[in-house]
């Protein structure tokens, strides 16, 4: 994971450089921004894919941006995109964002670069394509896939917007619509200095990611590479519109801001219930047979003959069903989760925790 992060810093100081038309400050102040995010270096998100993701997404947009392409760098091109999708499912929204692409060099008459997005996308299509079907021998297709990414399958999507724009206020997310406000003027001052079709790929992601946030959990994890796609041009921006002095200052500014809130651990939760669940489970349930459906907590657990883990409900409901009902032992066994709706009068053991017995009805 680190191999990925140090990778994807030099990519990133690379891509910067070129889209800033080869300068060195401003390639090296959005470096600096990236290296200083929080979201970036550690919360996890080397683990789950974002960032490993995001390397293949910013090769592929690196090679993309040279101005003359033989057809070997385009199949090139269409490998790390298609990694890229592979490896996080969130990056899926390349496909649509190669589409735009698509129908800008058609509305432009660049027939060459239609050809290039053409075995692009064909590429990123079939590189993805073998996990596809593996997939399929035991779930649904890829529509429930991004009908999950764009909100739930209940049609209750963008929930952010209709009850719960308070999120919205807090400090990580109004941030983002600061980079978000900066970004989009250095987008729009840049849109005749790189490609047409780098151009729109970065902003139809941006704008995609942000709706799919919207849409969606409200968890930052989803805008973190639109974030990382707006920095160098909030550098850009910044650099090109105010005096020397003052934007040196203004960079500065987000800079050490990001530095603290790393160094002061504000990225993370201070919360204890985790630890103090698991000491719980540790003194009082070594004899019983648990299943725990709260990551946090089974992972400070030692190896038990007794303890079963169980992934978090919103994930549960996507896996295949046999992987996932109780058989009639395990309906029998007691469950730890997160405190749900209706479970007033269940036993909390910490914070938001609580355990629930089995059915008794069942295991007779």
């Amino acid at each position: 994971m680190v191999l990925y992060i140090a990778a994807t810093a030099m990519t990133f100081y690379l891509f910067a450089y070129r889209v800033s038309d080869r300068n060195r400050d401003m390639a090296r102040w959005s470096t600096a921004l990236l290296l200083s995010l929080s979201a970036f270096i550690n919360t996890g998100k080397p683990v789950m894919g974002e960032i490993p993701g995001f390397f293949f997404l910013l090769l592929g947009l690196l090679l993309l941006s040279k101005e003359k392409r033989a057809w070997k760098m385009n199949l090139l091109v269409g490998l790390c995109f298609g990694l890229s999708v592979l490896t996080k499912l969130t990056y899926g929204l390349l496909y649509p964002a190669l589409g735009f692409a698509w129908i800008v060099a058609l509305c432009r008459r660049d027939w060459r670069e239609l050809f290039s997005l053409t075995s692009i996308s064909i590429v990123a299509v079939l590189v993805f394509l073998p996990w596809r079907f593996l997939e399929m021998s035991s779930s649904t297709g890829l529509s429930r896939d991004f009908a999950f990414m764009f909100g739930s399958n209940d049609g209750t999507g963008f929930r952010i917007l209709k009850g719960n724009m308070g999120l919205l206020l807090r400090p990580q997310y109004m941030y983002y619509g600061a980079m978000l406000l900066l970004g989009s003027f250095g987008l729009w001052f840049k849109n005749k200095k790189i490609s047409w079709s780098v151009w729109t790929i970065i902003t139809s992601l941006i704008l995609m990611m942000t709706l799919y946030f919207l849409s969606s959990f409200g968890w930052y994890r989803h805008l973190l590479p639109a974030h990382l796609l707006l920095l160098p041009f909030v550098v850009f921006a910044i650099s090109s519109t105010l005096p020397r002095k003052v934007s040196a200052a203004l960079l500065l500014f987000f800079l050490l801001g990001q530095v603290y809130w790393q160094w002061d651990h504000r990225g993370s939760s201070r919360s204890t219930a985790a630890a103090e669940a698991a000491e719980y489970v540790e003194q009082n349930l070594q004899d019983r047979n648990l299943i725990i459906q709260v990551a946090p907590i089974y992972v400070r657990l030692e190896q038990h003959p007794n303890w079963y883990f169980l992934t978090n409900p919103i994930l549960t409901s996507r896996l295949p069903k046999e992987l996932v009902t109780f058989s009639g032992e395990h309906r029998c066994i007691g469950l730890l989760r997160g405190l749900e709706e209706g479970d007033e009068n269940k036993r909390t053991i910490a914070g938001k925790y609580v355990l629930i017995p089995p059915q008794r009805d069942e295991c007779q």
